[in-house]
């Protein structure tokens, strides 16, 4: 794998139990697999080598932390597990879809349906309020039409009483806002929603 990279789990398989849901995964049947991923950028005449021969199983209930120094190649590895971005070589297969096959247009479908991703910026857009940040998605997959802004303030209401006034994302805090981006669609869309696996970077100190 990486040099100076390491993978961090947590979760029922660990613990001797055998996570359980829908999609009936078990201990032995990964919900996402990478297998011998490369990635190379190029870089004026010569190429960067992200990640070299990187194979990867990820199973359900486990929480797993990617562990490393910076230019490591963490991100480059939630790139290819989340869609973002494809393999040069390799195959990346995420509740039975292979991504390093998909067109740009399934990728973005399928992203849009499955996964939720926390960036060290949230990006949110700035005119919208955090309930209608989390909103968006659900615009884009025109699902939950008739409790939007219900399911919307459901994650947000974690980490903030439901009767606090509408936020733009610069008039709150981080803490706060940290559930926005996550996903909204839902539970029974996919396997990946169903039986999701907990993926973010950590740079080590």
């Amino acid at each position: 794998m990486i040099t100076g990279t390491g993978i961090t789990r947590a979760g029922p398989r660990h613990n001797g139990a055998v996570p359980g849901g829908e999609a009936g995964a078990t201990p032995t049947t990964p919900i996402g697999r990478l297998i011998d991923v490369v990635k190379a950028y190029p870089m004026g005449n010569r190429h960067y080598v992200a990640l070299r021969g990187v194979s990867l199983d990820l199973y359900a209930g486990e929480f797993t932390a990617i562990v490393g120094p910076s230019g490591s190649g963490k991100s480059t590895i939630l790139n290819m597990i989340t869609g973002i971005d494809r393999p040069t070589r390799g195959q990346v297969i995420m509740a039975g879809m292979p991504l390093h096959l998909m067109s740009e247009n399934e990728l973005a479908r399928w992203r849009g349906a499955s996964v939720g991703i926390v960036f060290q910026f949230f990006q949110l857009l700035p005119t919208l309020t955090a309930v209608e940040n989390v909103m968006l998605p659900m615009d884009f997959l025109n699902s939950y039409r008739a409790r939007r802004r219900e399911q919307g303030q459901r994650p947000l209401s974690a980490t903030r009483p439901t009767t606090c006034p509408p936020n733009y994302p610069v008039e709150s805090s981080s803490g706060w806002l940290s559930p926005a981006p996550l996903p909204t669609t839902p539970p029974s869309s996919s396997p990946m929603s169903q039986q999701a696996t907990s993926i973010r970077p950590q740079a080590s100190r």
